[in-house]
């Protein structure tokens, strides 16, 4: 079964490519009942190839409407790829449209913004809106605010004063998810006070994140400092 699962998956990949305009328009029908999420990467590159309007307006709508489990995540990593830097800002909003998130790729997504200007800054600070409160990866988040804070000061001095602005709203965005970082930074105060482990209050370089508390009292608090 699974190889034939397989067989009949590298077939609609094969299609996809075809110069035949028929057997390619084929497997575009099939993508909803036989496409896995291999079958994202055979989209997003056949829409870079192709010069028909058509096929690009129906490979756009099949990744605006994927409903695999992991797709969000599948489709955000083709994007990401430097092969696929001009569809970027296309594909991201796809992505938006489809319910995906830019969850555990604020890095390189920032970078990618940073790089490749307002197009891409105005689909990734839409993403940026929808995060959750709460990250699973504080590094990707804290590096993706250094990216950002690093790319507005390259453009200082310039004419890119849009572009200043915009990520100067990702930015913002990306310090609504911060909680989470403040709110580890509150508990190992807490827990180095209670069990008398000296250390510093002060962390960072561009961005400073300073802890302070009652010396026998449970108040406590940070301050961020660089944004």
């Amino acid at each position: 079964m699974e190889a034939e699962k397989a067989a009949s998956l590298a077939k609609l990949h094969k299609g996809l490519h075809s110069p035949i305009a028929e057997q390619r328009d084929a497997a575009l029908k099939g993508v909803s009942e036989l496409g896995e999420l291999e079958t994202i990467a055979e989209l997003v590159r056949l829409r870079g190839e192709t010069d028909e309007a058509s096929v690009k307006e129906q490979v756009g709508k099949l990744l605006r409407g994927l409903k695999l489990e992991g797709a969000g995540s599948t489709l955000l990593e083709v994007a990401l790829l430097p092969e696929n830097a001009d569809q970027l800002a296309d594909l991201l909003g796809f992505l938006w449209e489809c319910g995906g998130s830019a969850e555990g790729q604020l890095r390189t997504l920032s970078t990618r913004a940073v790089e490749h200007g307002m197009a891409v800054m105005v689909e990734a600070l839409t993403l940026f809106e929808a995060l959750p409160e709460w990250l699973d990866d504080e590094a990707d988040l804290l590096d993706a605010m250094l990216i950002l804070q690093q790319g507005r000061a390259a453009l200082q001095g310039g004419n890119a004063t849009a572009e200043q602005e915009m990520l100067k709203l990702m930015l913002a965005e990306l310090m609504q998810s911060t909680f989470q970082v403040i709110l580890c930074l509150l508990l190992k105060l807490r827990n180095n006070r209670i069990f008398g482990t000296p250390m510093n209050n002060t962390f960072g370089n561009i961005f400073k994140w300073t802890t302070f508390g009652e010396s026998h009292g449970p108040g406590m608090g940070v301050v961020i400092d660089g944004c």
